[in-house]
């Protein structure tokens, strides 16, 4: 990772053996559906290992139970337990940070109403997977406006698929440092007020006063369904627990392309799994000295 000069072992906020769990932050994580109940599994099971004190599921029963199964340390919140926009309102009360997408069922009008939601009222906010998609049908509504409400930038983590849905250019999405690309993320950034984490073979974060840092980390053993679930975890539980969100883009993408590498030199670039990159989260920490 580029990081115009901040080492990213340098940008562990300080954490203190004195805190407890809401010390650490406490965060929400909207995802999942009936067909697709292992995204929220994924993200989940990222997040309770960033370091965050509390993760709480919020999404259909169908989907809470793998997480009831798979994740005993997560807080779980159903929808069909009363209207959907007061129990938002209510969990947002004890919230630090929120992640909205992976596994969404976009065709839910719920999911829509709970976005609109987090965007006007969450103060800081990771959209992801579906969730980019509903955004992309509502031409990114009020993201530019949450700074006026005291809310910080949104992170927006597409892939080049997500991302060409809200109609940016046609340009050379594999070359990072190619200026058209540069350009469009920037203007992107920018006009929407969002810090952009654009996701290929490499990743490129782009940040609404125009900075750009690069990740080089070609791995073919992250191209399956489930990586960006983890991604998203791991960079909410850091945003919850206490990383500023450019921090917690950087950082996450960082142990997660790190971890990802680990997990190949281990198992393989054709065995290995989005979820064996979680296993290696814990040698990352240690080699940044976290």
């Amino acid at each position: 990772m580029k990081d115009l000069g901040n080492p990213i072992k340098e940008l562990f906020p300080v954490r203190s053996d004195k805190g407890n769990k809401g010390t650490f932050g406490n965060l929400l994580i909207v995802a999942g559906s009936e067909y697709m109940t292992g995204a929220l599994v994924m993200a989940v099971t990222s997040a309770l290992h960033s370091g965050v004190g509390l993760v709480r599921a919020f999404s259909t029963k169908e989907a809470l139970m793998p997480v009831k199964i798979s994740c005993p340390c997560a807080l779980l919140s159903a929808y069909e337990e009363e209207n959907v926009l007061r129990k938002t309102e209510k969990l947002l009360g004890k919230t630090t940070a929120a992640v909205i997408g992976p596994g969404l069922d976009t065709k839910d009008p719920r999911n829509k109403d709970i976005l609109m939601y987090l965007i006007d009222n969450c103060k800081r906010l990771i959209i992801d997977a579906s969730a980019l998609t509903i955004l992309a049908s509502l031409n990114c509504y009020g993201l530019d406006k949450r700074r006026e409400k005291g809310l910080e930038p949104a992170i927006l983590t597409p892939h080049v698929g997500e991302f060409k849905r809200f109609g940016v250019p046609s340009v050379d999405f594999d070359n990072l440092e190619d200026k058209a690309l540069l350009k469009m993320t920037k203007d992107f950034a920018s006009s929407h007020d969002v810090i952009l984490v654009l996701k290929n073979h490499n990743t490129l974060v782009t940040t609404p006063d125009g900075k750009c840092y690069y990740n080089y980390g070609d791995n073919s053993g992250m191209a399956k369904g489930g990586s960006g679930d983890v991604l998203a975890g791991l960079m909410g539980g850091f945003l919850a627990s206490g990383f500023t969100p450019v921090n917690a883009a950087n950082c996450a993408v960082y142990v997660h392309s790190m971890a990802g590498r680990l997990a190949a030199e281990d198992k393989t670039k054709l065995f290995m799994l989005p979820t064996d990159v979680i296993e290696k989260f814990p040698q990352v920490y240690k080699e940044l000295g976290w």
